[in-house]
């Protein structure tokens, strides 16, 4: 309880959804991955999670940024269709 509690204090890394954004795209670059508009971005449990390509099927990349620490934690996709 207390390592929560003292991990909940601490300021996030990342603050808002414009810097998961341009994590997320540095890590779609680093990849070769392909980074297509429209994006979604929201902040789900401690993480942000950023979608790109949102509203079309096909073609749509996940990236997930822990909030706290700024890394990014995982990538999925391109999901085909």
């Amino acid at each position: 309880m207390m390592r929560w509690l003292r991990r909940s204090s601490e300021p996030d890394a990342v603050t808002n959804g414009a810097d998961a954004e341009r994590l997320a795209r540095e890590l779609c670059g680093r990849e070769g991955v392909p980074w297509k508009e429209p994006v979604r971005v929201r902040r789900k449990r401690g993480r942000w999670v950023v979608w790109t390509n949102a509203g079309t099927i096909g073609g749509n990349v996940e990236g997930v940024i822990d909030a706290r620490t700024g890394d990014a934690r995982r990538r999925w996709g391109p999901v085909s269709r």
